[in-house]
């Protein structure tokens, strides 16, 4: 039986690899098919706002360390303080004034000549005075002007190249407007380029007449097939 017994074990069978465990992952849960769709964020093209393109354009906030512009009160004092700095007794000669106190029929000569040299001499500053106050307004006027000279050129440039582009500069009626809607773009938006007043310039033309001639739907065209009819009797008799 030992023998035999050799021959009726069967070998046993190996054990089965132990299965793997699935590795986790960070996939994303499925998307639930009855949730509403996220809102998507309005894509809009930035335009200026044309609702303020006319509103009147405001000055410049002044300087509170700037000096102050005399008032006229003030230039007056100046030229009166000024007017008593001067001495016209220096023009009169020792002699003419030695004459005038010894007395006599020559200190009336010598009295008349003083009083035509003070005279002379008064005429003459004041002329200078003169001369020197217009040519002080004269170039603070030329700096004044020198200032705005870049912006002059600035702006007959781009008038230039805008009715170089559009024909309808050329048309007498609608030249002035557009003229008109060119210069206040300028003037609203100082560092814009010629191409940029040709586009807002487009654009607000489209939104005004978008506004003074909107759009209307078309009226569909009725189908008596689809049962769209008003008068079944005038249908009948026209034999439809």
């Amino acid at each position: 039986m030992a023998f035999l017994g050799l021959f009726d074990n069967k070998p046993s069978a190996p054990a089965p690899a132990p299965t793997p465990a699935p590795a986790a992952t960070n996939a994303p849960a499925p998307a639930d098919p009855f949730a509403l769709p996220a809102a998507q964020p309005e894509n809009k093209s930035p335009e200026p706002e044309f609702t303020k393109l006319w509103d009147p354009i405001a000055a410049p906030a002044a300087d509170p360390n700037a000096p102050k512009a005399p008032t006229q009160e003030d230039k007056m004092k100046s030229t009166i303080e000024a007017a008593r700095q001067i001495d016209f007794t220096k023009v009169i000669p020792a002699d003419t004034m030695a004459k005038i106190a010894a007395g006599g029929p020559e200190a009336q000569t010598a009295f008349a000549e003083a009083i035509n040299l003070v005279n002379q001499a008064t005429y003459a500053q004041s002329s200078f005075a003169a001369t020197q106050m217009v040519e002080q307004a004269i170039a603070t006027a030329r700096q004044e002007f020198q200032k705005e000279i870049p912006s002059i050129i600035r702006q007959h440039n781009i008038h230039d190249t805008l009715r170089g582009e559009d024909a309808r500069y050329k048309d007498p009626e609608i030249a002035p407007l557009l003229k008109a809607i060119d210069q206040q773009i300028t003037l609203k938006f100082p560092d814009a380029t010629a191409a940029q007043i040709s586009t807002m310039r487009s654009q607000y033309l489209d939104r005004v007449t978008g506004k003074i001639n909107p759009k209307s739907d078309p009226t569909p065209t009725k189908d008596p097939r689809n049962g769209d009819v008003e008068d079944w009797d005038a249908l009948m008799t026209a034999g439809f």
